[in-house]
């Protein structure tokens, strides 16, 4: 199974020492600059000894591997780690094994389409059907067919794990849609998508509409931290910072 591109990910290539400084280079924003080039992040940050190193990663198959002209004779420096972790907080990588990735022997009947305009007031959901490649305009004649199923066959009709899972979020987008029948996009409002998103979470494909890339949802919430910092003369400032659970 390919590894996930994520921050525990790194930190098993690093050693102690090197992690420790390069996730503190990570968090002072000692990045210049990067760029992507299919599989590879090449990238330059700031230097000890000279103004900056250029840091090279790229996909060996499964592995990630590491080049910087600093001085070390280490792969994975304070500055590919820098680099590195910016990689994931900006999404700029990932594994080929995992880019439009499917499912291997879905079970389920659907796949779902996600778009998330910014600064809008809904959440857009498409429902694609698996076997007739259709897009699911009428998500109650869908419930419709499932309830009759079940009538006529008389406690004999069941549906599989992940079929019961998308039943749920078919009939909870059916509930929260602002529109009932006849389109493309169902659109959840905002006030319903905290409802909405643990099911997402829970079916077998979940689709970017933008990037048209399977999501990963993470279920370890982000902390939100306080900082006090006070001056030589008094004067206290307060801030607060979001901070990303290490996978």
């Amino acid at each position: 199974m390919t590894k996930k591109f994520n921050f525990k990910y790194i930190k098993e290539l690093s050693a102690p020492g090197s992690w420790r400084r390069g996730y503190d280079y990570y968090k002072k924003g000692q990045l210049i600059e990067a760029k992507v080039e299919g599989t590879t992040i090449k990238a330059s940050t700031k230097g000890s000894f000279q103004d900056k190193y250029d840091v090279k990663l790229d996909f060996s198959g499964d592995k990630l591997k590491a080049q910087c002209t600093c001085p070390l004779n280490e792969e994975w420096c304070k500055h590919a780690i820098c680099v590195a972790l910016e990689g994931v907080e900006k999404n700029l990588i990932e594994p080929p094994a995992q880019k439009n990735r499917e499912p291997e022997n879905p079970l389920g009947n659907y796949k779902f389409i996600l778009n998330a305009p910014e600064n809008a007031k809904f959440l857009g959901i498409q429902v694609v059907s698996r076997d007739k490649k259709d897009i699911v305009k009428n998500i109650e004649q869908v419930l419709r067919v499932v309830l009759e199923a079940q009538k006529q066959g008389n406690g004999t009709f069941e549906l599989n794990a992940p079929q019961k899972k998308e039943l749920a979020l078919l009939q909870n987008i059916f509930k929260y849609e602002m529109v009932k029948k006849n389109i493309i996009w169902h659109n959840i409002p905002s006030n319903k998508i905290d409802i909405i998103m643990p099911l997402l979470a829970q079916v077998e494909e979940v689709i970017d509409n933008d990037t048209k890339k399977q999501l990963i949802f993470e279920t370890e919430p982000w902390k939100l931290s306080l900082k006090v910092n006070v001056s030589l003369v008094g004067n206290v400032l307060l801030s607060l910072h979001w901070e990303r659970p290490e996978p």
